[in-house]
């Protein structure tokens, strides 16, 4: 018998160590694999950013190909706009011409007619340029918020939804998250807002391209149109790769202002270091040597023994005010290790042995009013009330693990 039971404590404390053991492995593979990601994790802000600005590729997916503004609108807009434009480039002052040159001018275009050409034609396609800039900010500022219309924004977000949907169901869920965010976007920002959004600005200059280059779509005054807006969808094609790599997380943090945040990243300047070519060097002088002075050898005084500190006696345990028939929650579970679950319990400090019989051992919280009846094949917990009970379920079944499995539940009225 004795040896049995030796055996049993043996058998039982090499699986309480196993599940250490592998409880600190589980922990430490966690704890690796998190430091392992978090160079690479993105923040949330740069989740979203990236999002925002990958937005224009849903376009390619097929539930966004068909979406695009009303072309009458979209005409009537466009013609408004150009009509303001050309009335504004009337009322700037021309270029200065080389006849209108004064007489200096005149020489220095003799003597460097090269540089002084090279120079004209720079300084007409930054004019060229700064006007096709000028009528895309009009076009996205005064026609894009016209067309961003109610029926538009509810047909665009069903596009959206569509497409995550399928993107999830094959798998692509950098690309659902992209229209997950999108759509979330689109249905809590005020119109302001959303035409400064990535994806509404490019479905606006395909719709243009589609009124200005496509043979199908036929308007009054079309070719005029293509002739004009040519160099505005050229300047929105070379610098569509520059915007991308701009913030538009910034235009869509605050509703009240549509000012982009500066670059905070300022260059970091090296500290001035010191010059040491030019600071003099100072003479090394020769070592000193100095005779160590001999020290008298002092016998040591035996240290007294300390004395021997008496053992806390361990306070007994307060005897529990309540018995099990008086608490209503209970818990069966099956008890797969017999009574050596008992030393689980034992080493816990919050339970106590309360009563032994060898068919049976009891343990008890009184601060918390639980009771534990185990048996070879059982074990029954006992709960005031049945928020208490699964609160005390949680921690039986995370301190014995494998050692028992859940039952059944009872609460007496």
């Amino acid at each position: 018998m004795a040896k049995k039971k030796a055996r049993r404590s043996a058998n039982v404390a090499r699986k309480r160590e196993k599940r250490n053991r592998d409880r600190k492995s589980r922990q430490k593979q966690i704890a690796v694999e998190k430091q392992r990601r978090l160079p690479y994790e993105k923040s949330e802000k740069e989740r979203l950013h990236a999002c925002i600005s990958q937005s224009r590729e849903l376009l390619n997916e097929p539930e966004l190909e068909n979406v695009h503004f009303d072309f009458e609108s979209m005409y009537t807009w466009v013609t408004e706009l150009l009509e303001d434009y050309e009335m504004d480039s009337e009322e700037e002052a021309p270029l200065d011409s080389p006849e209108e040159a004064s007489e200096e001018e005149l020489v220095l275009m003799e003597s460097h007619p090269e540089s002084q050409l090279r120079q004209h034609s720079f300084s007409q396609e930054s004019v060229q340029m700064a006007k096709a800039e000028r009528a895309c900010e009009h076009f996205r500022t005064e026609v894009l918020p016209h067309l961003v219309t109610p029926e538009f924004m509810q047909r665009l977000i069903q596009a959206l939804t569509a497409c995550e949907t399928r993107l999830k169901l094959i798998g692509n869920r950098d690309m659902a998250e992209v229209a997950l965010v999108a759509r979330s976007l689109f249905e809590v920002a005020p119109t302001e807002m959303l035409v400064f959004h990535p994806l509404i600005q490019t479905i606006g200059i395909q719709t243009l391209r589609m009124i200005v280059e496509e043979p199908d779509v036929a308007f009054e005054g079309r070719e005029d149109m293509k002739e004009i807006l040519s160099d505005v969808l050229e300047y929105e094609t070379e610098s569509a790769a520059s915007y991308a790599a701009s913030d538009p997380l910034s235009l869509f943090s605050d509703a009240a202002t549509l000012e982009t945040p500066a670059d905070e990243d300022d260059e970091e300047t090296p500290a001035d270091e010191p010059d040491e070519e030019g600071a003099p060097e100072e003479p090394e002088s020769p070592p000193v040597e100095v005779e160590p002075e001999p020290v008298s050898e002092v016998p040591e005084e035996p240290e007294p023994e300390p004395e021997p500190e008496p053992e806390p006696v361990p306070e007994e345990p307060p005897a529990p005010t309540f018995t099990p028939e008086e608490l209503a929650a209970r818990a069966l579970y099956k008890n797969f290790e017999g009574m050596a679950t008992r030393e689980i319990f034992e080493g816990a400090a919050a339970f106590v042995l309360a009563a032994e019989t060898a068919t049976q051992v009891e343990f008890v919280d009184v601060a918390r009013e639980l009771y534990i009846t185990l048996t070879e094949e059982r074990l029954q917990l006992h709960a005031r009330s049945e928020e208490e009970l699964i609160v005390a379920m949680e921690e039986i079944q995370e301190l014995c693990e494998e050692a028992l499995m859940y039952l059944a539940k009872t609460v007496q009225s």
